[in-house]
């Protein structure tokens, strides 16, 4: 069986750790870049509902991104990560908040488990050029709730 390494990236934000989560996890319709990530489009929003992920659409129609395994607020968020695909393709995306000296967060986001992919080497490609831009989208949510 073919390995793949993990993808990794890590930012840091002006945010205790508390707060990076919770705007990693309740404010994410804030950020998360729906119009071309996304299952349901632009118009559609995402919740966590009952330790699920749960993408729902304008018509009401609902998919699931995936299961949280860890729950630590502040500290840690695991999750299966399969949306659009059958949770027989899960992988597993892992974020940390670590509070930085000077007050702020180092949130570092794992994502592995490529190889229950039929698609493995296509998808961790894929996802290696997007986190870099959705991370980015949550960094600036943080300067938008400032102002």
């Amino acid at each position: 069986m073919t390995t793949f390494a993990p993808v990794v990236r890590e930012i840091t934000v002006s945010a205790t750790p508390l707060r990076a989560f919770w705007v990693w996890t309740d404010q994410l319709q804030q950020w998360w870049p729906f119009a071309t990530h996304s299952v349901y489009g632009a118009s559609s929003t995402a919740a966590f509902r009952g330790g699920v992920l749960v993408e729902t659409g304008a018509d009401g129609s609902t998919c699931s991104w995936g299961t949280v395994t860890t729950w630590e607020p502040g500290r840690r968020l695991t999750m299966t990560w399969h949306p659009g695909s059958e949770p027989d393709q899960e992988t597993v995306v892992d974020v940390t908040f670590l509070e930085t000296l000077d007050g702020g967060t180092r949130v570092t986001l794992t994502h592995t488990g490529w190889e229950k992919r039929t698609d493995a080497a296509r998808a961790r490609a894929d996802y290696e050029s997007g986190w870099p831009g959705i991370l980015d989208r949550y960094d600036r949510s943080f300067e938008t709730a400032d102002a």
